[in-house]
C-alpha cells in the first residue's frame, strides 16, 4: 500500500507542476513579464515546490532521524538530480524526437539566461554542499543569510532582465473558450496547483517516512 500512495503522490505532484507552470505562463503573459523572470522565478517557485516542501514538512511536521533523513536528501539531493539527470533526460529527448522527425535537433536557448541562472547555481549550491558535509559552526547563521541575499539578488537581476515571451503557449486548463483567460481564472489555476503540489508533497514524505522506518525495524 506503501508503494502505491508514493506512485499517487507523485502523480498529484507532477500534476499540480504541470497546472502551475501553465498557469504561471499565463500569468507573465497577462502581466507582459520578461522570459527570464516568468521562467527563472515564477515557474520555478512552482516547480521546485516539491523538493522545497518535502524537506519543510519532513524536518518540521514528520521529525525523528527519518524526517530529518529524508529533508537531507532532498536538500542536498534534488538540485544535483536537476542539473545532472534532468539536463540527460532533456538531451535524450531532443535526440529522440529529432530522429522520429517531429523537431529539429537543434535547441534554441537564451544564453545570458542560461549563463546567469548557472552561474548564480553552481556557486551558491557549492557553498550549500560544502557547508551540509563539512559543517560551518557559528559561522552557520551567517552562510545562511549570506545565501538568501545572494537569492535576492539573483531575483532582482532576473526580474529586471528583459525578453519577452516566445511562442505559442497551450490554453489555460481551468478556461478553454476562445481568447485569453480572465485574471481570476488564472490565479484559481495556480492556487490549486500549489494545493495539490503541498498535498503531493506531504503525503509523499509521511509514506516515504514509514518505509524507512519499517526498511530499518527489519533484521
Amino acid at each position: 500500500m506503501t508503494v502505491v500512495l508514493l506512485l499517487l503522490s507523485f502523480v498529484v505532484i507532477l500534476a499540480g507542476c504541470e497546472l502551475f507552470v501553465n498557469g504561471i505562463e499565463w500569468f507573465g503573459r497577462r502581466l507582459d513579464l520578461g522570459e527570464g523572470a516568468v521562467g527563472s522565478v515564477l515557474a520555478a517557485v512552482g516547480t521546485a515546490l516539491p523538493e522545497t516542501v518535502i524537506p519543510l514538512i519532513a524536518i518540521l511536521i514528520h521529525g525523528g532521524e527519518a524526517g530529518e533523513q529524508v529533508g537531507t536528501g532532498a536538500i542536498l539531493g534534488a538540485p544535483f538530480m536537476l542539473s545532472t539527470l534532468a539536463l540527460f533526460v532533456c538531451g535524450a529527448a531532443v535526440l529522440a524526437f529529432s530522429a522520429s522527425g517531429r523537431r529539429p535537433r537543434a535547441i534554441r536557448i537564451n544564453r545570458k539566461v542560461l549563463q546567469r541562472d548557472l552561474g548564480y547555481f553552481l556557486v551558491i549550491y557549492a557553498v550549500a554542499v560544502t557547508v551540509g558535509l563539512v559543517g560551518a559552526g557559528s559561522l552557520r547563521p551567517l552562510v545562511v543569510v549570506g545565501l538568501l541575499a545572494a537569492y535576492a539578488l539573483y531575483v532582482y537581476r532576473t526580474m529586471k532582465s528583459e525578453g519577452d515571451l516566445e511562442g505559442d503557449v497551450r490554453s489555460l486548463y481551468f478556461h478553454y473558450a476562445a481568447g485569453s483567460p480572465q485574471l481570476r481564472r488564472i490565479l484559481l489555476q495556480i492556487f490549486v496547483a500549489l494545493a495539490a503540489i503541498v498535498f503531493g508533497a506531504d503525503l509523499f514524505v509521511q509514506e516515504l517516512t514509514h518505509l524507512a522506518e519499517a526498511l530499518g525495524a527489519s533484521p
